[in-house]
């Protein structure tokens, strides 16, 4: 949902509904983080990379940004 928000928003912009949707995920996610442990690193509202960045405890990558970057999710 966070990354088909980014394309609307990038292609035609958020309707008032569609950006009250998209905080609520935003929410969500970092509740969703804190209950399993893991840190938010960002979230990135650019629909050609991953939605969330998280920091994972061994600091594994999988994105061209390295460590400091995070750990991308769909």
């Amino acid at each position: 949902s966070l990354s088909r928000l980014n394309e609307i928003a990038c292609n035609s912009g958020l309707s008032q509904r569609q950006q009250k949707r998209l905080e609520s995920l935003d929410e969500q996610v970092e509740k969703m983080l804190k209950r399993t442990g893991l840190t938010l690193n960002h979230l990135n509202g650019d629909p050609r990379g991953y939605a969330v960045y998280i920091n994972l405890p061994d600091g594994y990558s999988n994105s061209f940004g390295g460590r400091e970057h995070g750990y991308g999710i769909g």
